[in-house]
């Protein structure tokens, strides 16, 4: 992710122009010809070749990036706020969007590093009334205090049974939401055991591993 000039252009060009400030998506090497690109989910391709993962990162002093990709910002705008556009446009797409998250659904946030806690903060702007973050302390309880000072309803830490705290929570039920943004094999498994039947899961992390094993028949 980042915020950057334009210092030039190339001659088809036609949506941005040098010094013009732009930040961009993470879909550069997108196809835009297969099936998954035709449908509009470019981001998807799988010849993708995104930024600091299959191309160069941007900690260098000029990256290359196709023209649908970029997008302009204001000025205004401080560049350290605008670089997180590509994080808070992930949480605002996967948990509004695509999730259909509802205000009085019980939405559990699981991992409260930058994803989980710009999910907490997309679920409180769109009115989401009762949010748990879920994080472990084993390293300190940083992050689930900093997801309370945002306005998380409820903290609970990772080590605890966290099963029965939703069922106390919700009255008997589990939760009408579960968001992984951890990763984490175990909070993958223990958060698709934690929905309700209907309910729904929605996976924001990159996981530490593959295959993940999880209880089905739940």
């Amino acid at each position: 992710e980042a915020c950057g000039i334009v210092t030039e252009t190339g001659s088809k060009v036609k949506t941005v122009k040098p010094g013009d400030r732009v930040v961009f998506e993470l879909a550069k090497g997108a196809c835009l010809k297969c099936k998954v690109c035709k449908t509009g989910h470019y981001e998807l391709c799988p010849s993708k070749t995104p930024p600091g993962w299959a191309s160069q990162g941007v900690y260098a002093e000029y990256t290359v990036q196709p023209e649908f990709c970029v997008h302009k910002v204001s000025k205004a705008i401080p560049g350290k706020v605008a670089a997180m556009a590509e994080p808070i446009a992930i949480c605002v797409y996967g948990c509004l969007l695509r999730g259909g998250i509802q205000k009085n659904d019980l939405t559990v946030i699981y991992g409260m590093g930058s994803i989980g806690l710009f999910t907490l903060i997309t679920l409180l702007d769109a009115g989401i009334k009762n949010i748990v973050c879920i994080s472990p302390t084993r390293n300190g309880r940083q992050r689930l205090e900093l997801a309370r000072e945002l306005g998380a309803h409820h903290i609970i830490e990772a080590e605890k049974d966290v099963v029965q705290e939703i069922l106390a929570l919700n009255k008997g039920w589990k939760a009408d939401c579960v968001i992984d943004c951890s990763g984490s094999p175990q909070a993958i498994n223990q958060g698709v055991n934690l929905v309700r039947k209907g309910g729904k899961f929605i996976a924001l992390g990159i996981a530490s591993q593959n295959p993940i094993p999880f209880e089905y028949n739940t």
